[in-house]
């Protein structure tokens, strides 16, 4: 498997994590695999940005939170199974948004059937976990859970360990709560400082919040049924354009947050794209979304956008004109710069 060349997307073998209901047969199961998505999903495909945009206190270990089970999908509540099928997603995101440590978003896909395999299970012991945790190189701080049926009142039960330790805590909260108790926890042992997240960032008020989670889903498909990765199926140019213009809507539906929502927008453009996609209505928009742009860090990612995008000259216009090239001294970024031109 070909790993993505943004932020890194690896592969590893997954062990005895789900319910003969939820997963393809006994036979398959050795072929189920993991993906770690290990940025923001909406920083994918802008060459390992976080490498400058966000970067990390080297000696913190990095947090991997696996996809929570879910033994209550599909009783009714879309929104509520939204918001905890992109748990995962949300909580890496606020990781890297408030704190110094690098985390990771860990889902199963069936490499044979071509397809995420959400789990449905009650909350699985750290054994059923060793296709993931043997696959570490270096220890890492493994969060994972399952959620109760009213969230909003019964919240979902996390586990936190560090791998190469036996010792583990359980939290329950509702999941804005479950944020703050993860980050108090790591905190609190030494494995992360806190941060104030970036002055382009904030979250969407908690009622938006799924919204925000099925962004976060249409991602996740644009990324692994990307060519360069070929995990899922290519998804249809119909769809592509859907999620286009749901992104979009995002942009201007999701009241209070910050400009990651339009980082999302474009991000999912340059996906569809890439699969030859993306119709010359929607580019224009996208287009007009990038040249907008303001938070300085940002304008500085806008020439891997022109490019992707198909707008060589504007990407050369901010590199050598714009103040956001001049205004920047560090290596990273100048290295990042010398290697976005290809699509």
């Amino acid at each position: 498997m070909v790993a993505l060349a943004v932020a890194c997307l690896a592969l590893y073998a997954f062990v005895r994590l789900f319910s003969s209901r939820a997963a393809p047969s006994l036979a398959e199961a050795p072929l189920q695999t993991g993906a770690e998505f290990d940025a923001p999903l909406w920083l994918f495909g802008t060459k390992s940005s976080e490498s400058w945009l966000l970067p990390r206190e080297p000696a913190r270990k990095r947090v991997v939170v696996v996809d929570f089970s879910d033994p209550y999908a599909g009783s009714g509540d879309k929104e509520r199974d939204w918001l905890v099928d992109n748990a995962a997603f949300l909580l890496a995101e606020t990781l890297w948004m408030r704190t110094d440590a690098p985390a990771t978003a860990a889902v199963i896909v069936s490499l044979p059937l071509k397809k995420i395999i959400s789990p449905h299970d009650a909350l699985a012991p750290w054994e059923n976990l060793s296709g993931l945790t043997g696959s570490f190189k270096e220890p890492a701080v493994v969060a994972w859970g399952a959620a109760n049926r009213d969230v909003a009142r019964e919240g979902l039960t996390m586990k936190v360990r560090v791998s190469d330790e036996t010792d583990e805590r359980s939290f329950t909260a509702p999941y804005a709560e479950l944020e703050k108790t993860l980050i108090d926890w790591l905190v609190g042992r030494g494995l992360c400082g806190r941060t104030d997240p970036p002055a382009w960032y904030a979250p969407p008020k908690p009622a938006q919040l799924p919204l925000w989670a099925i962004v976060h889903h249409n991602l996740q498909l644009q990324t692994l049924a990307d060519a360069k990765n070929g995990v899922l199926a290519p998804l249809d140019a119909d769809f592509q354009d859907d999620l286009v213009d749901y992104a979009l809507d995002a942009v201007e539906q999701l009241e209070g947050a910050g400009e990651q929502v339009k980082l999302a927008a474009i991000a999912c453009a340059v996906y569809a794209r890439r699969a030859g996609a993306l119709k010359e209505e929607r580019r224009t928009k996208i287009l007009e979304i990038v040249a907008g742009l303001s938070a300085p860090d940002l304008v500085r990612l806008s020439p891997r956008f022109y490019h992707a995008l198909g707008e060589p000259a504007r990407a050369d216009a901010v590199r050598t004109d714009g103040d956001a090239y001049r205004a920047s001294s560090t290596e990273a970024y100048r290295a990042w710069l010398r290697e976005i031109r290809d699509a």
